[in-house]
């Protein structure tokens, strides 16, 4: 895509721009994109999305951060355990992801780590935790975010079901506070993240007034609930499979 196609892409952003899709830092367009990006005064925040391996070369560490613009390198991280990485990304290269993350640190860059919750996962939260805080020095951000199914996958394949993620969410959350991981909650209704609300993406979103959200629905035991107002209810596609019987309003 040529820098006139890119302009007015970016000319409608608004605060963060969000690089993501195959591999980004990688791509040839990458430096076009960056220097567009300073034009637009709007943006004050740019989030890079990858799944860290290319970051085992300094090199390109290096040729990004000439551009002084990325405010976050955010990266698809599922799990500790290099065989559950391996399923869940179909790749090898959990080593070499760990050495660019490391790398991106030693930069002293703004690092997230991304955790999709899913069905081979969810029960690895609290470990993966540990592992980050042992690993990392504890240095990068964690973001839990309950899967978003697109395409043809069959949402209840993998995508697992709240009350049942529960559990190791709450005593995941209870380890970060106890040990000051920096962590947040994504598409994860607040009666199933209380009583860390100040976890949740959708608690924090509420509070400065940002409406923007997933395709979410509020169901009946909402009007109940102490957090209503403070909430986005569950995902449409989630009732849509699971129903809305196991959602207990907090009192």
């Amino acid at each position: 895509m040529s820098k006139d196609k890119y302009k007015p892409i970016i000319d409608k952003a608004k605060r963060r721009l969000i690089i993501s899709g195959g591999e980004p830092p990688i791509s040839k367009d990458l430096s076009v994109i960056l220097k567009l990006s300073k034009e637009n005064k709007n943006i004050k925040e740019i989030e890079l999305q990858s799944n860290g391996a290319i970051f085992l070369y300094k090199k390109i560490i290096n040729k990004i951060e000439k551009h002084k613009s990325i405010t976050e390198y955010n990266i698809n991280f599922p799990s500790f355990d290099k065989e559950t990485d391996k399923i869940i990304t179909k790749s090898t290269f959990f080593g070499h992801r760990v050495k660019g993350i490391k790398n991106l640190i030693d930069k002293r860059l703004n690092v997230r780590l991304t955790f999709v919750i899913n069905k081979l996962n969810y029960k690895q939260m609290t470990n993966y935790l540990r592992f980050i805080y042992k690993e990392f020095n504890n240095k990068p951000s964690v973001q839990f975010s309950f899967i978003q199914i697109q395409g043809n996958v069959i949402f209840n394949d993998i995508a697992p079901q709240y009350k049942n993620i529960k559990s190791e969410l709450i005593k995941s959350l209870k380890f970060a506070k106890e040990n000051k991981i920096k962590c947040f909650v994504d598409n994860i209704p607040l009666c199933i993240s209380h009583p860390y609300n100040d976890m949740n993406i959708d608690y924090l979103k509420k509070k400065i007034g940002d409406t923007s959200f997933y395709e979410k629905k509020k169901v009946n035991q909402c009007k109940n609930c102490k957090l209503n107002e403070m909430c986005f209810g569950p995902p449409t596609d989630y009732v849509g499979v699971y129903g809305e019987k196991e959602f207990k309003p907090i009192k």
